[in-house]
């Protein structure tokens, strides 16, 4: 609308300026006017898209400087540690064991219960799996557990400290790895993929291949031309799916987080090769506490417990070893 006022005045003062300083007749200067007129008409449209396209960019502005900020952020290495069994107690989060008090989550007020009342424990060490019907809750518990949603009522106590108390939720989401179906690779090196996040000079290739050996992945690296410094490709497209969800499983054990969640990492592998890698995670030290999402039950053999989720409760069964 200003746009259109703005052109209306700029050819009224055009007018104006023609008959009063040029001293032409109405017949010479007319024209001239419809000139103006029919440039403006055609100037309008690009000028109202150039205004629509500043609003669109100031509109998402705030949102792209949020993203610069989060890809400017440094990694620091040191959270990796140096050798392949690195545990300080000192600095580690997860001493006892995590604890679900009366947790209920519902993502909007006026939607029914996701999950209501879940008390369990999960200690420290201990390798537990969760099945489930699709859309019973089953990524919604893990979220919970990773921080990333908030329990309408109850807490996640870790230590007995609520993990959404003061600073200390991002302290504890430092101490997990996430490992999902679907895993996404830079158009970098195995290495970097595997070690994600670090500067390739600083990546320690000794603890890169001890994880590629156990994710059952090793010989497929070593095989390619340039061995760990071959590039897989924008989102790994040079090799399969199955090969992907090894390389997402060794960068799991390449940080050695105090927490790892498998949320059906392993679906997309033979059954002979996920025996394999399952064997090599259920042989990781008992200072990792790991969760498993799983369809198969044979995933899950190994496992100290295994929760299902029924109509937003929990089943738990313990398993005789």
């Amino acid at each position: 609308n200003i746009l259109e006022v703005l052109g209306i005045i700029f050819l009224v003062s055009i007018s104006l300026i023609i008959n009063f300083k040029g001293g032409n007749s109405i017949n010479q200067s007319l024209p001239l006017i419809g000139a103006f007129a029919l440039g403006a008409q055609r100037l309008l449209p690009a000028m109202q898209q150039s205004y629509t396209s500043w609003a669109i960019i100031n509109a998402y502005s705030s949102e792209l400087f949020k993203v610069i900020q989060s890809l400017e952020q440094k990694v620091n290495s040191k959270l990796f540690g140096n050798k392949f069994e690195d545990f300080n107690n000192e600095n580690r989060f997860l001493q006892n064991k995590i604890i679900f008090k009366d947790v209920c989550f519902k993502y909007k007020n006026e939607l029914p219960m996701v999950l209501k009342d879940i008390n369990f424990e999960i200690s420290k060490g201990e390798k537990i799996g969760i099945i489930g019907s699709t859309g019973c809750g089953k990524s919604t518990l893990i979220d919970l557990t990773m921080g990333l949603l908030v329990p309408s009522n109850g807490q996640i106590l870790v230590d007995s400290k609520d993990i959404h108390s003061n600073s200390y939720l991002s302290h504890w989401q430092n101490k997990i790895t996430h490992v999902p179906q679907d895993i996404y690779l830079t158009d970098n090196s195995f290495a970097e993929n595997i070690a994600f996040g670090i500067p390739f000079e600083e990546i320690n290739l000794k603890k890169v291949k001890e994880a590629a050996e156990m994710a059952m992945i090793s010989d497929f690296i070593e095989s390619s031309k340039q061995g760990y410094k071959t590039f897989v490709g924008e989102a790994g497209i040079t090799i399969s799916g199955g090969q992907k969800q090894r390389i997402g499983i060794a960068r799991a054990l390449y940080k050695k987080s105090e927490l790892i969640i498998f949320d059906e990492a392993t679906s997309a592998l033979d059954q002979t090769t996920e025996k394999s890698v399952m064997r090599a995670i259920n042989n990781l030290t008992k200072e990792i506490t790991t969760i498993f999402i799983a369809h198969r039950l044979s995933t899950l053999n190994a496992c100290d417990k295994i929760i299902e989720i029924k109509k937003g409760s929990l089943i738990i069964k313990k398993i005789n070893k």
